[in-house]
């Protein structure tokens, strides 16, 4: 018999059944209503499913839960999700489910050109009659001006009753290209005001999804969540060795659900009706959309790393399983290799780099840091595993971006480094709950600059640290389980009341993460024969690079900032390329034109890129 089991997420109860002799983590992921990471895939080591059982028996914390959690959280009823044995009546708490909310300044996503794909006019077909006893469907394409049609059969089925109900008045949906003028729908009477789409991002992390009214070319609104598919693996790796054991059938509901609840969310809140979205763009990594079209990705993850399909795709939107209106379409946008998606392809579009004769350069840091160099004249790119530790995972308290994680972090002084403040601040002014990409960042940053992280990335302990490290960073440097560790926000300010700190071994991933990306702009810049300090404009993309403090970065040595340069934080350009690809012929091709001009160095062979990672590796500018 199955047991109850009450959770409480986002301020809402859910009651589950959940199998007593499994796990909660297992019942969690099951439910498609709840999220809760688990980027080891439920090993039980990374810590990152904690729940708090708040009614209920309270079972004694096992071997994994005394070494993950400290003793102040069991005590408060924290246990790991994936060692956690449901009972009867049990009342647990989960983080909140969504990703920080994309910024309402992004919604401004116009474009060059406001030339839409699809356009709706209103027209009357002649009655017939005994003399004139052409065919609806093609009294309907001489009237539209349309050569051929796409009609679905479920259209097609009802056309003689639609063109009927009106006195023959009919909103025809029309859409041109160089094989010719296409009908795509036939709507009774005037409905020419309702023409609206979706774009959709589908980040390894996040998921953003943006409401696009396409008779003006302007964004409605946008809703982003956590990608569900990270409760089945952190990153792309492990989702694709996911998929060879279980199939990409799982990977693939999962992301279509969730996307479905997300357009379902936005139109709500909005007064639309599901039936009025005739277009979707859809944009993401290349095993990302592999996966939501359901394809086998297993290739990717192997040398020599090759994807089932690189270029755009288009299928009507009921094929993928997509809510909208019956005629609807859904398009990838292409990639670029099998590491180089069709985000990177969208964020490139977005910074307009392609427009100027100078040099720009164009990051998004995430697991896999995606590194564009170039400008009007030339692409090339390149993507190196940075791992996942700027999206929080393999860092003791590092979260993603949600509610409550530190996303800045700083020392300041009336006189350089000698004063009196520590600040910082957290995404939604939440209570903190741990340390996200962009605080980590200012953290190792403010620690080299005081001196409590020498150049090799060595934490150094209490009695270690020279005498010029400021007494307010020097007090909060503690041993953490044995090891040199650096409080970033003590207990009595975090949500759970236990002390958020940077350890050793999270320098560590940062050191190697940042070095990943160093190298391969150095390897990109060496393979088209410039100099870093050549680059004019550098690019920040995706949510990490909306928080990052380009100052931070530059200490710390994850990109150049040459004198002279401008750094400009894109927020998610991936996101905003997709919409402007969606409002716009024009900039759709300009992705097919992008996808097909870059070039692609692969860094898994090359010697440089391993030169220039070991020499990146201190904690030094570029």
């Amino acid at each position: 018999m199955n047991a109850t089991v009450y959770v409480i997420q986002d301020n809402v109860q859910y009651q589950l059944a959940v199998d007593p002799a499994g796990d909660m983590l297992t019942a969690l992921q099951r439910s498609s209503r709840l999220t809760i990471p688990a980027p080891c895939g439920g090993a039980g080591t990374c810590g990152k499913c904690v729940v708090r059982v708040v009614e209920g028996d309270v079972p004694e914390a096992n071997t994994m839960d005394k070494r993950l959690l400290s003793s102040a959280r069991i005590a408060a009823g924290a246990r790991l999700a994936c060692r956690l044995t449901p009972t009867d009546g049990m009342k647990i708490e989960i983080p909140n489910g969504h990703g920080a909310p994309l910024s309402k300044a992004t919604l401004s996503v116009g474009s060059l050109h406001h030339d839409p794909h699809w356009v709706k006019r209103t027209v009357t077909l002649p009655a017939p009659s005994i003399d004139d006893q052409t065919p609806d469907l093609e009294r309907v394409l001489e009237v539209s001006g349309c050569t051929m049609h796409r009609l679905t059969v479920d259209t097609l089925r009802s056309l003689s009753t639609v063109v009927r109900r009106d006195a023959y008045q009919v909103t025809v949906l029309c859409s041109q290209d160089r094989y010719g003028n296409f009908l795509h729908a036939v709507e009774p009477g005037d409905t020419t005001g309702t023409l609206r789409g979706v774009a959709v991002d589908i980040g390894t992390t996040t998921v953003a999804v943006y409401l696009i009214d396409l008779l003006s070319g302007r964004a409605i609104d946008v809703h982003s969540e956590l990608n569900r598919q990270a409760e089945l693996g952190a990153d792309v790796i492990t989702r694709i060795s996911y998929s060879t054991k279980h199939g990409v059938d799982p990977l693939r509901k999962r992301i279509v659900e969730q996307i479905n609840r997300m357009i379902s969310t936005v139109t709500g809140r909005n007064g639309i009706a599901v039936s009025d979205l005739y277009l979707a763009a859809v944009a993401g990594n290349t095993t990302m959309l592999h996966f939501f079209l359901g394809l086998d990705a297993a290739a990717i993850g192997v040398s020599p790393f090759i994807p089932a399909v690189t270029r755009a795709m288009t299928y009507r939107a009921a094929e993928l399983g997509i809510s909208a209106n019956l005629a609807a379409v859904v398009t990838t946008l292409p990639c670029i290799s099998a590491y180089v998606g069709a985000d990177v392809v969208a964020a490139i579009v977005a910074s307009r780099m392609r427009e100027s004769s100078d040099v720009s350069l164009l990051v998004d840091v995430g697991t896999n840091g995606e590194i564009v160099l170039g400008n009007s004249d030339w692409l090339i790119t390149c993507s190196t595993a940075a791992g996942p530790a700027f999206e929080g995972a393999q860092v003791r308290f590092g979260v993603g971006g949600v509610d409550g994680a530190v996303n800045s972090f700083a020392f300041t002084g009336e006189t350089g480094w000698t004063s009196d403040r520590i600040t910082y601040t957290t995404i939604n002014s939440a209570e903190a709950s741990g340390i996200c990409g962009a605080g980590l960042l200012d953290v190792v940053a403010t620690l080299l600059k005081t001196g409590v992280i020498d150049e090799t990335g060595r934490l150094l302990p209490d009695n270690e640290l020279p005498d010029s490290v400021p007494a307010e960073i020097r007090e909060r440097c503690h041993l953490f389980e044995g090891s040199p560790a650096f409080l970033v926000v003590p207990g009595e300010q975090t949500r759970d009341r236990e002390p958020i700190y940077l350890t050793e071994k999270d320098v560590r991933e940062i050191q190697l993460a940042k070095a990943a990306i160093a190298a391969g702009v150095d390897t990109l810049a060496d393979e088209a024969g410039i100099q870093v300090t050549d680059i004019a404009r550098v690019y920040l993309a995706g949510g990490f690079g909306s928080f990052m403090s380009a100052g931070s970065a530059l200490t710390v040595g994850l990109i150049p900032l040459p004198n002279g340069s401008r750094t400009e934080a894109l927020g998610n350009a991936a996101g905003i390329g997709t919409a402007m690809s969606l409002t716009s012929r024009t900039l759709f091709e300009r992705c097919n034109s992008v996808a097909t001009a870059a070039h692609h160095v692969e860094l898994s062979g090359s010697s440089g890129f391993r030169e220039a990672y070991v020499n990146r590796m201190t904690f030094s500018t570029l």
